[in-house]
């Protein structure tokens, strides 16, 4: 099926699009139109230590997802990684409220949506390395 490939090579994009941006903005280097507060992961005062590695991490992932490169693996690790960082500290300084935070919840669901379908279905037929768990134990 067409549809299928471009499906999931928009879906690869978008996921490692928005982990990009996720490391950007925790570092401070992006503040634009695609930035939104749960992006943020400089709150997060029990991971202070960890911003840089868990920066280079994100980046990481986002650039293996864009290729497509073990895309169901780096799916689901940047799934618990965001859902990790998310769930931890509920005390953002930074909470939108009203419309804004409605746009911010539907882009961060889709995203972890996204991430949940690339960790069951893989990388598609335009992934660059795969094979998703073969060969891995």
């Amino acid at each position: 099926m067409k549809y299928q490939r471009y499906m999931t090579l928009t879906a690869r994009l978008f996921c490692g699009y928005t982990l990009l941006v996720c490391a950007l903005t925790t570092i401070g280097a992006y503040d634009g139109p695609f930035a939104h507060s749960w992006m943020n992961f400089d709150y997060v005062s029990q991971f202070r230590f960890l911003t840089v590695p868990l920066v280079l991490l994100m980046a990481i992932f986002a650039l293996w997802l864009m290729l497509g490169i073990r895309t169901r693996i780096i799916a689901f690790s940047a799934m618990v990684l965001i859902t990790v960082l998310i769930l931890f500290d509920f005390s953002a300084p930074s909470a939108v409220y009203g419309p804004a935070a409605i746009w911010e919840f539907l882009h961060a669901t889709g995203f972890l949506f996204s991430l949940l379908v690339l960790t069951i279905q893989g990388g598609g037929e335009t992934a660059l390395v795969r094979g998703g768990w073969q060969g891995l134990f």
